[in-house]
C-alpha cells in the first residue's frame, strides 16, 4: 500500500475556518464523487490542526494534512494522470490550497501499535 500524504498550506484570501469549511464540506464530496477516486483511491482522511494545541509546542506551518491511501504507485500514476485530476480535482484544490506551499511526502506504513 502507498500512502501519499499532502501537507496543506490554506489559500492566503480564506480564513482558517473558511479554509477548513470548504475542505471539509465542498472538496470532499467533489473528490469523493469522482470516477478515478472510486477506481484508484483505497482511503482518504483529512487531519486538520486542533484548536487547542499545547502551549510552548512548536507547531508545523501546515493548516491540515490529506492522507491517500493507492494500491501502489501505478495506481497513483493512474490517478493524478486522469482528466478527472486535471479538470476537477486539481482546479478545485487550488480554490482553497496555496499550491506553491503545499507539500508531499509518500510513504509505506510500518504499524507498531495497534
Amino acid at each position: 500500500m502507498l500512502k501519499l500524504d499532502i501537507l496543506i498550506v490554506r489559500n492566503p484570501g480564506m480564513t482558517h475556518d473558511q479554509f477548513l469549511g470548504y475542505w471539509r464540506d465542498r472538496h470532499a464530496a467533489l473528490f469523493s464523487s469522482q470516477p478515478i477516486v472510486k477506481k484508484t483511491v483505497r482511503r482518504y482522511v483529512q487531519s486538520r490542526i486542533a484548536p487547542n494545541n499545547p502551549a510552548g509546542v512548536f507547531l508545523a506551518p501546515f493548516d491540515g494534512i490529506a492522507q491517500i491511501w493507492f494500491d501502489d504507485v501505478d495506481g497513483f500514476l493512474e490517478y493524478v494522470r486522469s482528466s478527472n485530476y486535471s479538470e476537477i480535482i486539481r482546479p478545485d484544490e487550488e480554490r482553497f490550497t496555496d499550491p506553491a506551499r503545499v507539500q508531499f511526502m509518500f510513504s509505506e506504513e510500518t504499524t507498531i501499535i495497534g
